[in-house]
């Protein structure tokens, strides 16, 4: 019965393995001679972080997009794709949150004490706040960027802070997107690795200066 048992276990874990390496290898097909590559990489470039930024835009998480940029276009240089579309997409949305609904919104925060604390906080802090929003993702991206636009926040400090937070986990996942057409080459190790000390890095600084915060109250 155990040995009948193994058996089965074990031939499930190749017929898994074999399934995985065997997506793997399609997918690495598609990425070395998939139709994309007969365009210019540039115009290729530009189609994805137009892609990116309606995605970020209109809620496609970027946990998807950037992962996808490593494998096009390497972890180096997907890093910078896929930041500058999360950017752009992050703005966008911010944009047609302040049109669309902001007076609206805001009147009925502040109504509710605990969220008009919030929205002076952003106003007042802005930066900080948004770069602890994005690096540590407590919400989805979307909603940070919506409800940002419907606070007092000024818009290079929401721009800003994007990006900085953004940075960290943009890296790690285009390394990953990455590893996987590349395998795990120095760049994708180097991108990895700064990604991770990016992280650690932030989340150091952002305990300080919170201990900082709370010493001087």
């Amino acid at each position: 019965m155990v040995s009948a048992v193994r058996g089965s276990l074990l031939d499930a874990y190749h017929w898994s393995d074999d399934t995985v390496r065997g997506t793997l290898d399609a997918l690495r097909d598609t990425l070395y001679n998939g139709a994309w590559t007969e365009y210019p990489t540039p115009v290729v470039i530009s189609l994805f972080i137009v892609i990116c930024t309606l995605g970020v835009a209109f809620f496609v998480p970027k946990t998807l997009l950037a992962p996808a940029a490593g494998a096009l276009f390497g972890a180096l240089t997907g890093t910078a794709v896929a930041m500058a579309g999360a950017i752009l997409g992050s703005l966008l949305a911010f944009w047609i949150g302040r049109r669309l609904g902001r007076e609206r919104v805001r009147g009925w925060l502040h109504r509710k004490q605990a969220l008009a604390d919030l929205d002076a906080r952003l106003t007042r802090h802005g930066l900080l706040p948004v770069v602890v929003l994005r690096l540590v993702p407590v919400m989805p991206g979307f909603v940070v960027n919506y409800g940002a636009a419907a606070t007092g926040i000024r818009v290079r400090h929401f721009g800003v802070g994007s990006a900085i937070g953004l940075l960290p986990a943009t890296m790690v996942q285009c390394a990953a997107g990455a590893s996987v057409r590349e395998g795990v080459t120095p760049s994708v190790v180097v991108t990895l690795t700064l990604g991770i000390l990016a992280v650690a890095i932030a989340t150091l600084l952002i305990k300080r200066s919170r201990s900082r915060s709370v010493g001087a109250a």
